[in-house]
């Protein structure tokens, strides 16, 4: 992790958020040009991992739902309400993970729907007009979201076929980690999550002068990860995407064992 590449998740998120600041102009005002870049702080949690991210995220969504309000709209309300529940989910959701429990970001998608329907419920009056201004918002950020999901699926199916040869050839100290038999450990839990395979090789080729602690750490990486599935409401496609995604994060994770391994 780098400062560009900060930068450029923060970008990407910013981009995202500013085209809702966009749409709900009509609704919040110039306020909704400032929710944007308290927004984009939760893109910069993928870098952070979890529980951390979770943190991220809260800071992101708190702020947000704090501005929301003060617009007073109908609609900016109900955001509001969304953000707050959103914000106080990911705060929550830190020392549940410390419990080993990640129910509330993996069921995420609905604590949204929830608390927007919450918000709808408290601060959009029933009339034609305004059920109408909410189903163009609905749908209008129902299109934005799925034309994003999808770039991002096709961006990562064409990056995970290249995701094993990144490894390869890598040598740590006198120690080959290009070995076909190591290829193949590394391929297995970069594909299935299955860590157990690479867990033996690290315990077979690390030098002897890492200390038991160090030995401990590397393997606690490993057997600590947790795949994101996505939650009872995530279509199927968007698993797949998920599932791509989380290929990705076991490549990383390889790489950051072997970055550690280096300097040993």
């Amino acid at each position: 992790m780098n400062f560009r590449e900060l930068v450029q998740d923060y970008v990407n998120g910013l981009v995202f958020w500013a085209l809702l600041g966009i749409i709900l102009m009509d609704h919040a005002g110039k306020i909704s040009l400032a929710v944007p870049f308290f927004l984009a702080i939760g893109s910069l949690a993928k870098r952070f991992g979890e529980p951390k991210g979770y943190l991220l995220k809260a800071l992101a969504f708190l702020p947000s739902s704090a501005l929301l309000l003060l617009a007073r709209g109908w609609l900016s309300s109900a955001l509001a309400v969304t953000f707050l529940i959103l914000g106080v989910a990911y705060a929550l959701s830190y020392p549940l993970h410390l419990r080993g429990n990640d129910f509330l970001p993996r069921n995420i998608l609905g604590v949204a729907v929830a608390g927007f329907a919450l918000g709808a419920g408290l601060f959009v009056r029933i009339s034609s007009v305004n059920m109408m201004r909410l189903l163009d918002f609905i749908l209008a950020l129902a299109l934005l979201w799925i034309a994003i999901s999808i770039g991002d699926y096709i961006s990562m199916r064409y990056r995970s076929n290249e995701i094993i040869s990144d490894f390869l050839p890598v040598e740590v100290k006198g120690v080959d980690f290009s070995l076909a038999e190591v290829k193949k450990t590394i391929s297995r839990f970069v594909e299935d999550a299955d860590p157990a395979p690479l867990i033996v090789q690290l315990l077979r080729r690390v030098p002897r002068s890492v200390s038991d602690a160090d030995l401990e750490e590397l393997i606690r990486m490993l057997t600590e990860y947790r795949p994101y599935t996505g939650g009872l409401l995530t279509p199927p496609w968007l698993r797949t995407l998920y599932a791509e995604k989380e290929k990705e994060k076991r490549a990383n994770l390889v790489r950051e064992i072997l970055d550690i391994l280096s300097g040993w």
